[in-house]
């Protein structure tokens, strides 16, 4: 009887590992107009992101349970609001549901990068603006004539 048991315990615990965590769907509020955007940001730059420094959330069980986060360093091509230096590191989500940027290293994007007051990190997400540059083309524009008067 104590056999069957502990093969009903191992059998249960292989079936509660493999049952996928819940999914959530990354929800933003209304996209924010470009200005109050950069308002609310601390930081807007145009760079590109030359490494994955990855972080300690990163652990396989925190990717697994959807809770992961990318450290990127970005080489700044051209801050359009507040002081930074010419690297600047951001983090954000996995991408997907938890509403992380998927970035490609090498490639140019505007970003939109907050503090948070807890770990002092800067951070970005799909819901602040930030997006390829070569999208994001006119804004930029509407960016660089505010520039200096934030």
């Amino acid at each position: 009887m104590e056999r069957i048991n502990a093969y009903s315990w191992i059998i249960l615990a292989i079936t509660i590992s493999l049952y996928p965590p819940p999914a959530h769907a990354c929800t933003c509020a209304a996209e924010p107009a470009i200005i109050e955007a950069a308002e609310l940001a601390q930081i807007v730059f145009l760079g590109t992101p030359s490494t994955d420094i990855g972080d300690r959330l990163s652990s396989f069980f925190y990717r697994f349970r959807g809770q992961g986060r990318r450290l990127y360093q970005f080489s700044v091509a051209e801050p359009l609001k507040g002081k930074m230096t010419s690297t600047v590191n951001v983090v954000t989500g996995l991408g997907g549901g938890d509403c992380g940027l998927d970035l490609v290293r090498g490639t140019l994007y505007l970003i939109y990068a907050w503090r948070d007051q807890k770990t002092g990190l800067l951070y970005t997400d799909v819901c602040s603006r930030s997006n390829l540059a070569g999208v994001a083309v006119d804004e930029i524009k509407q960016l660089r004539a505010k520039r200096g008067k934030w």
